[in-house]
């Protein structure tokens, strides 16, 4: 009778250790995945703060230089001496500004649409990463 119940519990304590080893592992799997996963995470967001930084100064040195432009086409409208002139400045102005601002509005755009880009590499990575993890432990 001890040698039967024996045959029963040393298999299943033996099973027991191995799951109890596999559940170890598996938390210190989890524990890599999500500090790598954090870290994705952090760079994704220091990539896109950067480029709003970018867009930002880029933004600045728009408005300073436009209202540079505004200030010294008011000053050529106070010293003018036909309405004829006023309107060829007012005109010259307005294409200016217009051409300046689609100008400065595509360098924006493409400095965002390139920091969107950027951010979402490391967590398409980590996406990846965990995937293939998750494809190599069935």
């Amino acid at each position: 009778m001890s040698e039967k119940i024996e045959s029963v519990i040393t298999p299943t304590a033996e099973a027991f250790q191995a799951g109890y080893e596999k559940l170890q592992a598996s938390f210190g799997d989890a524990f890599v995945h999500s500090k790598a996963n954090m870290e994705a995470m952090t760079a994704s967001a220091k990539i896109a703060a950067d480029g709003m930084k970018q867009a930002s100064e880029i933004s600045m040195a728009y408005l300073q230089s436009s209202a540079a432009l505004a200030t010294e086409t008011a000053k050529s409208l106070g010293g003018v001496k036909s309405l004829q002139e006023a309107v060829e400045i007012q005109a010259d102005y307005a294409k200016s500004a217009m051409s300046t601002y689609f100008a400065e509005f595509t360098k924006v755009s493409d400095v965002m649409l390139g920091a969107m880009k950027e951010s979402v590499k490391p967590i398409s990575e980590r996406t990846s990463a965990v995937w293939s993890s998750i494809q190599s432990a069935r």
